[in-house]
């Protein structure tokens, strides 16, 4: 009888837990919203009747909320949980769109401006929360396969959001789907993280990382000192240059990648279609092997998340090394570097989380994940400037090789912090369990 009792309180957390990794998926493709704005401006360029070059102003606008700003819902996740986070960060994101379904197309465009730095910003609160909040039920044994879930549905976010907007057809109505999507991914959320909370809390205690010192943190004490803490490490400041010289690029790439360089490989419209969807998914199949066999690799001495980190920054540079090493190439070479840039891109940036999760405070993950993506907010300006540096003397093709070059030096240096700290984490020694005890961690970590 109390095995049987056993058992079905069990299979009760269990479903708890999937309930909430569920709502978080929902988050996670609102999230799209932000990501199919390039599918979606030709028509918000109509509907409003502004330039292109406005349409990409309103661009950088949301990228500001989305990514420069992104330490804000981090924070807010830190410090008033998941529940009150997603209420905030929907309300807020209703409000804009409330706004932008009341004024019209005669909405005066600075307002727009800060209509779009709002819906990045709340889009950056479903991104936050979606990802975090689902790793948060599970222990350690558990988080390569909610990754994966949850880094699944990130990827197909785009393809759902874009598919949507191109079957919607017009602006307006796609403004009513947005907002109801808002609506129903947030109230879902919402109300998984209040009726569970239970479950949330249990896991925050029972999975939360030590300090350093190996200490048990304590709420509301020594908060500054903890996250002192946490950027001083090594592992952080690896994450902070993989961020802006490798997640930044990748982010730039894309941009150049699509709308020049396959243009002066001799691709045409339909040819990038292709490319296109290639990319979609092996993106998807990297961000699998980026998370999914951590689970049962992380006991061995180089299966790790700074390894798999390591191969996913390796292969995205392989991408550029094809780029940079012709003079010009084939289609069929363009293919190549396309496949496995998607391959590495869909891992590194599946596999950042769950390092995240494993090697820092719990208490402090919004924040430090917010963090990080200052440094991409940054990265992507900068590495859009080297696109346009090209030699004097250049035609076609060849003025993209210098860009591919500095981005590939880029990888390079990420490679090499990288693979230093996957050497310290192999001369550690193996846990026979998934979770260090307190002095374990402080003497790992010291």
């Amino acid at each position: 009888v109390q095995l049987s009792l056993s058992v079905m309180l069990s299979s009760a957390q269990w479903l708890r837990k999937v309930v909430i990794v569920s709502a978080c998926i929902g988050g996670v493709l609102q999230y799209g919203l932000t990501l199919d704005y390039g599918e979606i401006q030709s028509m918000l360029d109509e509907y409003y009747d502004i330039s292109t070059t406005q349409g990409d102003t309103l661009y950088t606008w949301l990228n500001l909320g989305c990514c420069t700003l992104s330490f804000l819902p981090g924070l807010m996740y830190d410090r008033l949980g998941p529940a009150a986070t997603i209420a905030v960060g929907t309300a807020v994101t209703l409000a804009a769109r409330a706004y932008q379904l009341s004024a019209g197309a005669s909405a005066p465009f600075e307002n727009l401006q800060y209509v779009y730095l709002i819906l990045g910003l709340g889009s950056s609160v479903f991104n936050v929360v979606g990802i975090f909040a689902a790793l948060a039920p599970w222990g350690d044994e558990h988080v390569g396969k909610v990754g994966a879930a949850v880094q699944v549905a990130l990827s197909l976010s785009f393809s759902v959001q874009s598919s949507a907007a191109t079957s919607i057809g017009k602006f307006a109505p796609y403004m009513q789907y947005a907002t109801l999507f808002t609506g129903c991914a947030g109230g879902a959320m919402l109300v998984s993280f209040l009726v569970l909370r239970d479950s949330l809390r249990i896991a925050a205690t029972d999975s939360s990382l030590l300090a350093n010192d190996g200490e048990q943190p304590r709420a509301g004490s020594g908060s500054l000192g903890m996250i002192w803490k946490a950027v001083a490490q090594y592992e952080f400041v690896v994450l902070s240059v993989v961020f802006f010289a490798s997640v930044g690029f990748s982010f730039s790439f894309l941009d150049v990648f699509y709308a020049h360089i396959t243009t002066a490989a001799g691709f045409t419209g339909g040819d990038s279609v292709g490319l296109e969807v290639v990319w979609g998914v092996l993106n998807l199949v990297g961000r699998v092997l980026g998370t999914l066999p951590l689970d049962y690799t992380r006991g061995l001495r180089w299966g790790g998340v700074w390894t798999y980190m390591l191969g996913s920054v390796v292969t995205f540079a392989l991408a550029l090394v094809v780029l940079v090493v012709t003079p010009v190439p084939s289609k069929l070479q363009v293919h190549f570097a396309n496949g496995i840039a998607a391959l590495g891109y869909g891992a590194l940036l599946a596999v950042i989380p769950v390092a995240l999760r494993l090697h820092f405070p719990q208490e402090h993950l919004g924040l430090l994940y917010g963090v990080l993506y200052v440094w991409t907010g940054a990265a992507v300006p900068f590495w859009g400037l080297w696109s346009s540096i090209v030699p004097g003397s250049c035609s076609g093709y060849a003025c993209y090789r210098f860009y591919c070059a500095t981005g590939c030096l880029g990888m390079l240096v990420s490679c090499l912090l990288v693979a230093v700290q996957a050497l310290r984490e192999s001369k550690r020694p193996v846990q026979t369990s998934s979770r260090l005890s307190s002095t374990e961690h402080g003497k790992a970590t010291a």
